[in-house]
């Protein structure tokens, strides 16, 4: 008897592993960049106004960029890692689709020999669930409308800096790169 994962069921979890990545890295990018532009803002208008000293400005504008690295390690990048195994995949895919329960996990566990149930027992759980997750809509369990919160941050910032860039008097493009541009003397 086979009890071996299947290829349907490994292509499976290969393919959610692959998409729940893709999510994560452009949540993380959409994160990233709208925090930074947002700080970039702070900085260009505190250093237009002059409330900001020369000296300071590249070190906030440092600051700037390990912020935002750190609001896209929170809020997506730290959790790629529970996916690089089979194990936390079949885990990720069942809280994706609940109707699953518990059956890849199962059959992850099974073929790794982990129990002692029987090699029938085995081979038939290892069929089930494959013909299981070949019904899975990856889309469904994994929408990319769940960037919508992020991407909507993202474009309200862009448009707001964009607004504030045809005021002439504020010379905003120039105090946006003199934010986004540590150390160059703009």
């Amino acid at each position: 008897m086979n009890i071996a994962l299947r290829p349907a069921t490994l292509e499976a979890l290969a393919a959610f592993r692959h998409r729940r990545q893709r999510l994560l890295n452009g949540r993380a990018w959409l994160a990233l960049g709208t925090v930074a532009l947002s700080l970039f803002l702070v900085l260009a208008l505190l250093d237009r106004a002059w409330f900001m000293p020369e000296s300071l400005r590249p070190w906030f504008s440092l600051a700037s960029y390990l912020g935002a690295a750190a609001v896209a390690w929170q809020v997506a990048w730290r959790w790629i890692r529970q996916s690089r195994d089979t194990l936390g995949t079949a885990r990720l895919l069942e809280t994706a689709v609940p109707s699953l329960r518990e059956r890849v996990l199962a059959a992850v566990e099974l073929a790794e020999g982990h129990g002692t149930e029987s090699e029938d027992f085995r081979a038939r759980l290892q069929d089930e669930v494959a013909a299981e997750v070949q019904k899975i809509s990856l889309p469904a369990a994994l929408p990319w409308r769940s960037l919508k919160p992020w991407a909507l941050g993202f474009a309200a910032v862009v448009l707001l800096i964009s607004g504030l860039c045809f005021i002439p008097t504020l010379h905003m493009p120039g105090f946006m790169a003199r934010a986004a541009l540590p150390f160059v003397n703009l």
